[in-house]
């Protein structure tokens, strides 16, 4: 420990931290000491500064430790436990081993934590000798142990019991668990503690205890039992601070996939994330996720760890989420849970249907009614052969009088395949639910077109929503474009969803002397994306390839919109070769999205598979950029000998292999499995 007087022996200028230079973080480490309201600002400051896996972070983290672990013992502030668990993030065990190894140095030092009066010390205290246990000295841990000990045997506060008795299994205390134990806290961390000892499939009375857990409760800061409110622990809000922390680096190839969700979001579609997903993801995900603490998980997280527990045990999950749904779904925690699985395992759709299904009546106004049939559109398209009884009800909602419920049925009776969706597309005309029917039902032009047409012609349509409107009216293919052919020049005119109009134009080959002057007058559009797009489908059109090569070559020569445009060059084919060059030193780059997308580039210029096959093969991986690449090489022909054990992985795991995205239909994770079946077969 150093106390704050030594601050200024530190040579912090030469020091970095995630905003750049680290001299301003003496001036946090003081704050500490301040009244109640500096130490709430010093600790959000340090929070940022050592947000997400920022580069040379660790330098001054390791020298910041030992000024935190100070703050946490001899501070005035009642939110000591602040520097508590920012201690026990840097002690994770993904962190940098420098930081967590100056962590463990501390937790000798922090044990008289664990007696503190205040509970919220008390239970962030117990959470840094489990996150450095692999790091302890024997007489550290020994000593850890004894205060577990007397926790666990005296404390007043019972979820802090709870936490003693997963600390003491942690350390190594073996024998009988409590799951008889008349404290439901301290049940449920024996049973979670059994679950985690045994592996899946977990025995009945542990399910049973899972099934009868309460939502889970805090503790106000004079140590009754009570639900956190704000302010009642400074743990409790750096949770919230860990999870907003940025994300990893910005991939070009979402580009248009996240204007897709943001019109999707924005027509009442559901999107879903997963934290976990993203490359740069904070250490308060890791926390919920990984964190060898069962029973305990932070306020404000959305994983807690028997949810983490449950994910091995699909069926058991089920059973868990079938009770609480039963009991009322408070918070839609038993949805929740349900859900959760199908973000984990494959082929459980229809058992969550089921569930979901039994949920619906518990929602206690319409806007949580469409928020939880929205459920059942996330997953439906998923399920093989929905049931009468599914299908059934969503008809009914999607006929109902109530706007937002009902717009959500239809486009979730639209993705189970029922032919009645059909009759009610022209009331209720989302452009989510109209490019779903095109896709699940591409036989049935004659009836949408027409609706698509008078959508695209609304006067005050937005522009998100026209996206979505071209986009069905290209999953029809060429002839719905060609009759629609009015509309579309119209969006090109307005400059209204005019990227993918001209896409679509070009694709089905739909030319007419105003659509081609609209796109020579798009060469010059202010949006590369829309310049680039306009060159190559008046290229096609005309079969002039010199459009679409002197606008691409200068975009291509700049590493941030090369990736964007790499893509439209499959459009284009061996006519512009001319771009070889430069497509070929793409090849180099460090940046894997661009990479990936020179390599089928190459091979759409050349036809030869051999310089684009290795780079196309190293990036093969569960990720949306690993799905391109495979999607890549399946147009090149039989996929290489050494991507066979990822293929098998990819086409027989029972484990879901690739997040949603409400851009795309089918699931990703489904087109991952299918191909790889594919690839494999051919093979």
């Amino acid at each position: 420990m150093r106390p704050p007087h030594e601050l200024d022996r530190v040579r912090w200028r030469k020091l970095t931290h995630a905003y750049g230079s680290a001299e301003d973080l003496p001036g946090m480490l003081r704050g500490l000491y301040g009244d109640e309201e500096a130490v709430g600002e010093a600790l959000f400051e340090l929070n940022g500064a050592f947000q997400g896996d920022t580069p040379g972070y660790a330098s001054s983290a390791v020298q910041a430790v030992p000024f935190l672990a100070h703050a946490a013992l001899h501070s005035p502030s009642r939110q000591r436990d602040g520097a508590l668990m920012l201690l026990a993030l840097f002690a994770e065990p993904h962190e940098d081993a420098a930081v967590r190894a100056a962590v463990a140095r501390e937790v000798e030092g922090l044990l008289p934590c664990l007696r503190d009066p205040a509970p919220a010390v008390r239970r962030a205290a117990l959470r840094l000798p489990a996150a450095a246990a692999d790091l302890l000295a024997p007489q550290v841990r020994e000593s850890a142990l004894a205060e577990a000990d007397a926790l666990y045997a005296a404390d007043p506060v019972v979820p802090i019991r709870a936490d003693a008795l997963a600390l003491r299994v942690l350390l190594g205390r073996t024998g009988a668990l409590p799951l008889d134990s008349p404290q439901p806290p301290i049940r449920l961390a024996a049973a979670i503690l059994t679950a985690m000892t045994s592996g899946p499939p977990y025995a009945p009375e542990v399910v049973r205890i899972f099934a009868e857990a309460e939502p889970e409760q805090g503790y106000e800061d004079d140590g009754e039992y009570g639900e956190y409110g704000e302010g009642d622990s400074a743990a409790a809000d750096l949770a919230d601070l860990w999870a907003e922390a940025t994300e990893g680096p910005y991939d070009p190839s979402y580009a248009e996939e996240e204007a897709e969700e943001q019109a999707e979001d924005a027509d009442g579609a559901p999107g879903s994330y997963e934290a976990d997903d993203a490359p740069g993801a904070s250490r308060g995900d890791r926390l919920v996720a990984d964190f060898p603490w069962p029973g305990t998980d932070l306020p404000g997280t959305q994983v807690s760890a028997l949810g983490d527990v449950l994910a091995a045990d699909p069926d058991a999950t089920f059973e868990v989420a079938a009770r609480w749904i039963a009991d009322g779904d408070e918070e839609r925690r038993g949805s929740n849970l349900a859900e959760n699985v199908l973000h984990e395992w494959r082929d459980r759709e229809p058992a969550f249907l089921a569930l979901a299904l039994d949920a619906l009546p518990h929602a206690r106004h319409p806007g949580e009614l469409a928020n939880r049939i929205g459920a059942v559109t996330r997953w439906v398209a998923l399920d093989p052969a929905p049931g009468v009884r599914l299908r059934d009800t969503l008809h009914a909602h999607a006929s109902g009088a109530e706007d937002q419920p009902a717009r959500e049925a239809l486009l979730a009776l639209v993705r189970a395949r029922d032919p009645r969706a059909l009759d009610l597309l022209p009331e209720r005309p989302g452009p989510a639910a109209l490019r779903a029917a095109a896709v699940h039902f591409p036989a049935q032009s004659a009836r949408l077109v027409p609706v698509l047409r008078r959508e695209l012609a609304a006067p005050k349509l937005w522009g998100g929503d026209a996206v979505i409107l071209v986009e069905a009216l290209a999953a029809l293919g060429p002839a719905a474009v060609r009759e629609a052919q009015e509309e579309l020049t119209g969006c090109l005119r307005e400059d209204r969803a005019g990227l993918t109009a001209a896409r679509t134009l070009g694709d089905a080959g739909a030319g007419s002397p105003e659509v081609l002057g609209l796109l020579r007058m798009a060469l010059h559009h202010r949006d590369t994306r829309m310049r680039a797009t306009a060159a190559v489908a008046y290229s096609r059109l005309t079969g002039e390839p010199a459009a679409a090569v002197n606008v691409l070559a200068p975009l291509l020569a700049s590493p941030g919109e090369a990736p964007l445009h790499l893509p439209l060059i499959e459009a284009l084919g061996p006519a512009a070769s001319r771009l070889l060059p430069r497509v070929e030193s793409l090849l180099r780059e460090p940046y894997e999205p661009t990479r990936v997308a020179a390599a089928a580039a190459t091979f759409w210029l050349t036809g030869d598979p051999a310089r684009a096959t290795p780079v196309l093969t190293a990036a093969v991986a569960p990720t949306p950029t690993g799905l391109k690449a495979l999607k890549a090489l399946a147009a090149m022909g039989p996929a290489p000998a050494e991507l066979h054990p990822a293929l098998t992985e990819f086409a027989t795991s029972p484990r879901r292999q690739l997040g949603p995205s409400t851009a795309e239909e089918p699931h990703p994770d489904v087109q991952l499995r299918d191909l790889a079946r594919r690839l494999l077969a051919a093979s």
